[in-house]
């Protein structure tokens, strides 16, 4: 791409590109080559053309996908394959956005939506890949308080 064409995404890339890399000709995805479906749908543009899916996932959602991309980067390999399964990618993107959607990821000196980093990488999920719900066991079972 070149720097001239990332000057635009200075603020972007400065907040979160942290986790942005290519290697062989193709961007090391948060969830790996499984999610590879996830974000081509996400971005609009193949992980292995670097050329054109590096601006789209910089420029697309005023910066919120870039965010996303990064906060994924920064969680546990069974977080990143949870929050990048194809079927639902994209609703969990819109439901972790931050409450103003048209506000932009860089408006600030810090992260906005901090809670979005803190419930990515705190959520614990079970086994079976699945979110863990306290109070409820692996097979669905509510336990009662005589068993806490």
């Amino acid at each position: 791409m070149g720097l001239g064409k990332l000057l635009p995404y200075a603020a972007v890339l400065d907040f979160y590109g942290r986790g942005l890399c290519i290697s062989g000709g193709r961007v090391n995805l948060p969830g790996g080559a499984k999610a590879e479906a996830a974000w081509e749908d996400l971005v609009g543009a193949s992980p292995a053309s670097p050329a054109s899916f590096v601006p789209r996932l910089l420029a697309k959602d005023k910066g919120w996908l870039i965010a996303y991309f990064d906060v994924l980067s920064r969680a546990s390999g069974i977080q990143q394959a949870y929050f990048t399964k194809p079927a639902s990618a994209a609703a969990l993107l819109r439901g972790l956005r931050a409450p103003d959607p048209s506000a932009l990821a860089t408006r600030s000196f810090y992260r906005p939506a901090p809670a979005l980093l803190l419930l990515v990488t705190r959520l614990q999920l079970e086994s079976s890949g699945e979110p863990l719900v306290p109070g409820i066991s692996k097979s669905g079972e509510k336990f009662s308080r005589a068993q806490f």
